[in-house]
């Protein structure tokens, strides 16, 4: 009958359940703090990239006391993006067309709304997205494509009688103001 002994206690040791449940909270704050620290760098790559942007708070502060991030600073990085962005929206006040010379706006995209417009025979197409192994890109923007206009090109002198012309057609972008808060 030392069967029973075996089975007298099926639970874990109190000690053991403890070290799990400590090896499992250090395994979440791990990832926690490595989806803070990617969030942190896609939000450095977004302020590098933003060529409105003031130098004035980046350029004061002496030497690597700038550097240091703090909440305070934080806010003071996005009211200077969201200051650009207000600037930038100002310049546009109705809708332009602005004609795509290279042909399919880059880069790749897809996950976009594609929608045949019957009036007009035009395509129009609106967001998509990017995924090029590192960042996933969303676009907010809104093109349009006409498959019987004949894009401008000195080589489609030559190709006039060719009906095989991978250049029919024309990308639009057709830029619009921004809505205004009710």
């Amino acid at each position: 009958m030392g069967g029973k002994k075996d089975k007298k206690k099926k639970g874990k040791d109190p000690l053991k359940k403890a070290a799990l449940a400590a090896k499992k909270e250090a395994k979440a704050d791990k990832a926690a703090l490595k989806r803070m620290q990617k969030e942190q760098d896609r939000l450095k790559s977004l302020s590098i990239h933003d060529s409105d942007r003031d130098d004035d708070d980046a350029g004061g502060g002496g030497g690597g006391g700038g550097q240091k991030k703090t909440p305070a600073s934080g806010g003071d990085d996005l009211d200077s993006i969201l200051e650009s962005y207000r600037n930038r929206t100002k310049e546009l006040s109705t809708a332009e067309l602005e004609v795509l010379e290279e042909g399919f706006p880059s880069p790749p995209r897809g996950n976009f709304t594609w929608t045949l417009c019957p009036s007009n025979g035009m395509f129009y197409m609106f967001g998509g997205e990017y995924y090029d192994g590192a960042e996933n890109v969303v676009f907010d923007e809104l093109l349009r494509w006409d498959p019987d206009a004949k894009q401008t090109n000195k080589d489609d002198d030559q190709n006039e009688n060719d009906n095989n012309n991978t250049t029919a057609g024309r990308w639009t972008r057709i830029l619009t103001p921004p809505p205004h808060p009710p």
